[in-house]
């Protein structure tokens, strides 16, 4: 009795077919593959690091999952002009942020100074308000001295003529001139 052998046979291989140009299919050739070495895995099995006994080491040394493979040549270039395009954004916007900086405390001084100014200029205008009513009521004043000085000189005048007529009748009556005496008292009935 024979056992089937777990390998494949060559002739169970599948053929595929090949398209050629202008929808024609051909069968693919067949060809056997040699059997040296392991049997073929799968992307991301885990693979020994030294190989069965009796085989050579062929192939660069076993690398663990998560290592970096290197980055072809063409493709460094393009990492490095990224790297210095995102210090170069970054060295910038720290630049405009300090310049941001910069205008706003020196917008907050010219408002602070500007604030000072309208408060200067409110109180000069009370100020110059205040003036304005003590220079009207200083002229009110003045006028109203004015008057009184006037009316002042006007009794004056008027108390001489008084006084004047009294005189004339006390003299009248001194020297006893009746004829006088009742003109003086005329003159003094009308001016006091």
């Amino acid at each position: 009795m024979t056992y089937p052998s777990s390998e494949p046979s060559p002739e169970a291989q599948p053929t595929h077919p090949v398209l050629e140009p202008y929808g024609l299919s051909t069968p693919a050739p067949q060809v056997e593959q040699p059997q040296t070495g392991p049997a073929f895995q799968p992307y991301g099995q885990f693979t020994p690091s030294t190989p069965p006994a009796g085989q050579p080491h062929v192939g660069p040394p076993f690398e663990p999952y998560g290592t970096a493979a290197a980055a072809p040549p063409g493709k460094r270039t393009a990492v490095v002009l990224l790297s210095v395009l995102a210090v170069l954004l970054l060295a910038t916007a720290g630049v405009f942020g300090a310049l941001y900086a910069n205008q706003a405390s020196r917008a907050d001084q010219l408002a602070t100074r500007l604030s000072d100014k309208e408060r200067e200029l409110t109180e000069s205008g009370k100020q110059l308000e205040n003036a304005k009513d003590e220079a009207s009521k200083a002229k009110n004043d003045r006028e109203i001295a004015e008057d009184a000085r006037k009316r002042a000189e006007n009794d004056g005048a008027s108390m001489l003529k008084c006084r004047d007529a009294a005189r004339a009748l006390r003299e009248a009556a001194l020297a006893n001139n009746e004829a006088k005496g009742e003109e003086a008292f005329l003159q003094l009935f009308a001016v006091c």
